[in-house]
């Protein structure tokens, strides 16, 4: 599994070192900005809920100038990575489905990553076959493999990790509301927002 999570990561950072462009921008700020909006809703259902997202939306937005200062950098991203938009085969990998592909910051992919490895960890503790067997998920370990393969490749800034629990945290915001919209009552959401928290 770690070998795999390696894998992904160099072809990632191939992909955000091949030097195309587009004139599709994928800023951040404006997906922030419709999850401000959202907790807002979310709210009116659940208020502790919708009040924690609210909350963590304000957090990030008061921390989005710190981007610049951190150094944030500017490339072709795909936009949707996650583990199941990489085919590895046995001498290469191949990366899928450039729907939502743009420019961005490359830490903003990464970040996604990350927060997907997260979002099935709090997936299987929501799963009593899984409590009951004493299974364990390290997803901060396999963070680890991927970024430890990502950073050297990528010749990132002294700054990017911090971009990268920013971005992370956003998407684990944008995974909550998402599960929200799907299951209000479901305990999925919320764990999601406190696994953000932790982000921050």
């Amino acid at each position: 599994l770690g070998e795999g999570v390696a894998r992904t990561a160099h072809a990632l950072a191939e992909l955000h070192q091949i030097g195309l462009a587009t004139d599709r921008l994928r800023p951040a700020t404006a997906d922030l900005a419709k999850l401000s909006r959202r907790a807002a809703k979310v709210a009116t259902v659940a208020p502790a809920l919708g009040a924690r997202m609210a909350a963590l939306a304000e957090r990030l937005s008061a921390q989005a100038p710190h981007l610049g200062v951190w150094e944030a950098a500017l490339s072709v991203g795909h936009g949707d990575c996650k583990p199941s938009q990489f085919l590895l085969a046995a001498d290469h990998v191949a990366l899928l489905d450039f729907d939502h592909c743009g420019m961005a910051d490359p830490a903003a992919d990464v970040g996604l990553f990350l927060a997907t490895l997260r979002q099935i960890g709090v997936r299987l503790r929501t799963k009593a076959t899984y409590r009951r067997t004493g299974a364990t998920w390290a997803p901060t370990a396999l963070e680890m493999a991927f970024l430890q393969a990502y950073l050297p490749q990528n010749g990132a800034s002294a700054h990017f990790r911090e971009r990268v629990a920013w971005y992370e945290t956003l998407a684990l915001l944008r995974k909550a509301w998402r599960g929200f919209a799907r299951s209000p009552w479901s305990p999925l959401p919320a764990m999601l927002v406190e696994e953000a928290w932790r982000g921050v």
